[in-house]
């Protein structure tokens, strides 16, 4: 009898939540507009619930829903959005979603942002701009970032140029343009023979790592006249290969000076940017990473340079790559100058690794085809030239310059001559 009587109750709970649920979906239907509030009628009251939602990233907890939050008009017909009340119906009947709200370029973005752990330039640019391709532009209204890759917790960045706005115009926002106004070394780097950017070198460190990294103290020594002082940052770096008239280095993070001894030319520091595994024997010096290209110049004489490296182990240089000419400020060469490089010759020609390769199948021989060799044709002086490229010099040396290759028609090369034209 006991367990009968277990059985019944059973069945009259279930019972009664089944009639419960009916009560309350029959009351739902009845108020569509009445999302959320307490019905009016009967014993049974509904409610909605309200959970936190960011676009993109699902279901988080960063933004509770508040307590009797009304629905959106037409919120059972479907996926819909309220702009003013920042909730979001996914279904009909479904739970209400507040909305983190995110800026855009309409005007309601911010003058400032303050950096939070995690924050890189092209999250911020997505979340307020809704584009993180445009972390350059972003990068470029706070100059006091040198390196993109490293934000600190509480900077402060800038998201606009703060000017208001006349009535009527349009507001300002980031815009996207089709040429780089930045260029940012970041992972190698290019320096000249006898360069005042080699400084000295990393020597040790308190620590007994062989390798190093980031937070770890080291020791610099700095032989020479340089103008050490505490707080400078210094970038450390590695020799790559040899070209003409200098050398590709690595870099390998940045030191900020801690300690300095004048007498000993020694200087204790810390690694505050790490990008790759640093060891004794890396060379420091104040390497230029951060360089803004300028607006073209009118050239004053005509030049002729040559092209003798990019920063990348390239066979062939293409459109808004780096590449370094042998050419500087000895030369007359100034930033924002424009080279144009030409080519002369027949293009197959001038592709073959030497004249016997060169060769054609004679198609009227019979049974084994014979080989016929290409003529020689005319010399490259005897063709027209042809413009395949453009460069744009945006730092100048005192014998070479750092270009930005701003057209290629065609594959750039090591060896291409490239040609400044008074007046131009």
């Amino acid at each position: 009898m006991r367990r009968t009587w277990r059985v019944s109750v059973a069945v009259s709970w279930w019972l009664v939540a089944s009639v419960g649920v009916a009560q309350a979906q029959s009351q739902e239907q009845a108020q569509p507009g009445a999302v959320g509030q307490p019905s009016t009628t009967g014993t049974t009251s509904t409610t909605t619930t309200v959970m936190p939602y960011f676009p993109g990233g699902g279901i988080t907890g960063l933004r509770p829903g508040p307590a009797g939050a009304q629905a959106p008009q037409g919120a059972n017909d479907g996926p819909t959005q309220d702009k003013g009340t920042e909730t979001q119906r996914g279904t009909p009947g479904g739970p209400i979603f507040t909305v983190n709200p995110r800026g855009s370029a309409r005007g309601d973005v911010p003058l400032e942002h303050i950096v939070k752990r995690g924050d890189t330039l092209s999250t911020l640019a997505d979340q307020y701009f809704h584009d993180g391709s445009l972390w350059p532009q972003l990068w470029a209204l706070n100059p006091h970032i040198q390196n993109p890759n490293w934000l600190y917790p509480g900077d402060r960045m800038k998201l606009r140029d703060g000017t208001v706005a006349k009535p009527g115009a349009p507001a300002t926002g980031l815009r996207k343009r089709t040429a780089p106004t930045t260029v940012f070394l970041r992972n190698d780097g290019f320096i000249e023979e006898q360069s005042d950017e080699d400084w000295g070198e990393l020597v040790g460190s308190p620590r007994d790592n062989m390798f190093l990294g980031h937070h770890n103290e080291t020791y610099l020594h700095i032989p020479g006249k340089h103008d050490v002082r505490i707080g400078l940052e210094l970038t450390l770096f590695r020799h790559v290969r040899d070209v003409n008239k200098g050398k590709i280095i690595r870099i390998l993070g940045t030191a900020r000076v801690n300690a300095w001894d004048e007498e000993k030319r020694t200087a204790r520091a810390t690694i505050v940017e790490s990008l790759d595994v640093v060891e004794r024997g890396a060379r420091v010096g104040p390497l230029v990473r951060k360089i803004e290209i300028v607006p073209s110049v009118v050239a004053d004489r005509d030049l002729k340079a040559n092209v003798i490296a990019t920063i990348y182990p390239l066979n062939f240089y293409a459109q808004n790559q780096v590449i370094f000419i042998d050419k500087g400020e000895a030369d007359g060469l100034k930033s924002g100058n424009r080279l144009r490089i030409y080519r002369q010759g027949d293009a197959w020609r001038r592709s073959l690794v030497n004249k016997s390769a060169g060769k054609t199948i004679h198609h009227e021989t019979v049974g084994l085809p014979e080989v016929d060799l290409i003529p020689e044709g005319l010399s490259n002086s005897k063709y027209p030239p042809e413009r395949v490229g453009e460069l744009r010099v945006i730092r100048v040396r005192e014998h070479t310059s750092t270009c930005l290759v701003i057209e290629a028609t065609l594959e750039l090369d090591t060896g291409d001559v490239a040609w400044l034209r008074k007046g131009f």
